[in-house]
């Protein structure tokens, strides 16, 4: 299919498609946290915690981690300096409290990205999904008691929600400054790859790249990659726009996104991840929390990266 004039117009329009579905899906991610989620997220917190079998102060920090990833490392780490826990019991509260901090990282573009990919989106985050709910399990696996205990599985209760209409002021201002991200991140990139397939730099690229490689390597995956550096939103509109001119396939978005992640996980856990955790764990130890934490996502990424291009390969 023939790729699509660089006009004003065609970005204007696809500009224009951008900004409304980041806006609606921002609002409504909003909503939903402002009204809270206690009740969508218990259906997976309680059967991981009892089947942890791991002390009470565990699950207890697992369910708060929802709502702050701080405040659960802060318990955890407290538990372990009063002795009530083991520092292999801390190790394993605070690397499976990465689980719902990513769910709730991953709630806010997940309502963008779906209007914009589709099924495709829907995928890509199931996958997610799973892969930190595989990596919860090994380590709860690892550290599961012989005993019977059972570990405290209710999550905090929360405040009551705010009137809806501050939750409506609180969520168009949360929104507007979303928008603000995409005007002066996502579009330019989203411009910018629009005009290098314009040019016909894709093509030329595609010229350089192995046969076998291309279905896996193309320049538009590539393009896809790159952009996932201004963050996923970003990622999800180059990519809406090659699918649309059918220059990719859903798999190879997969694909595409599944590299990308993988490639920003060392950044993402330099930049915000070991900070946070040698300010709230014993120097040492907060290291070596993010460290496997971040090592263990990586690997399962790896392998589900490498199930995806292993199906491609064989299209």
């Amino acid at each position: 299919m023939a790729e699509r004039e660089f006009t004003t117009i065609a970005i204007l329009q696809a500009s224009s498609w951008i900004l409304f579905a980041v806006a609606i899906g921002a609002f409504i991610a909003n909503i939903i946290e402002s009204r809270n989620w206690t009740g969508f997220i218990a259906f997976i917190a309680k059967p991981l915690l009892k089947f942890s079998r791991l002390p009470g102060v565990c699950g207890v920090s697992f369910g708060t981690a929802f709502f702050s990833n701080n405040a659960a490392g802060s318990m955890i780490a407290s538990a372990y300096s009063e002795g009530k826990i083991t520092r292999k019991e801390m190790f394993i509260g605070a690397i499976t409290n990465s689980f719902p901090a990513k769910f709730k990282h991953m709630m806010r573009p997940a309502v963008v990205i779906v209007p914009l990919l589709g099924l495709t989106a829907i995928l890509y985050l199931a996958i997610q999904l799973v892969l930190e709910v595989l990596q919860v399990l090994l380590v709860f696996s690892f550290g599961r008691r012989k005993t019977l205990e059972k570990t405290e599985c209710e999550v905090p209760e929360e405040k009551a929600p705010p009137p809806w209409k501050e939750s409506i002021r609180n969520s168009l201002k949360a929104t507007g400054k979303i928008l603000l991200r995409v005007l002066l991140i996502t579009l330019p990139i989203f411009i910018f790859v629009a005009y290098l397939g314009d040019k016909g730099v894709f093509k030329k690229m595609e010229k350089r790249i192995p046969k076998d490689l291309q279905t896996v390597l193309s320049p538009e995956i590539i393009a896809i990659m790159g952009s996932k550096m201004g963050g996923l939103v970003s990622s999800a509109t180059v990519a809406d726009k090659m699918f649309k001119e059918g220059r990719v396939t859903s798999l190879q978005i997969l694909i595409a996104l599944m590299a990308a992640n993988m490639i920003t996980i060392p950044f993402s856990a330099l930049r915000r991840n070991l900070p946070t955790a040698l300010g709230i764990f014993p120097k040492r130890d907060g290291a070596w929390i993010v460290g496997i934490t971040q090592s263990l996502r990586f690997v399962f990424n790896l392998a589900a990266l490498a199930i995806l291009i292993i199906i491609q390969l064989n299209i």
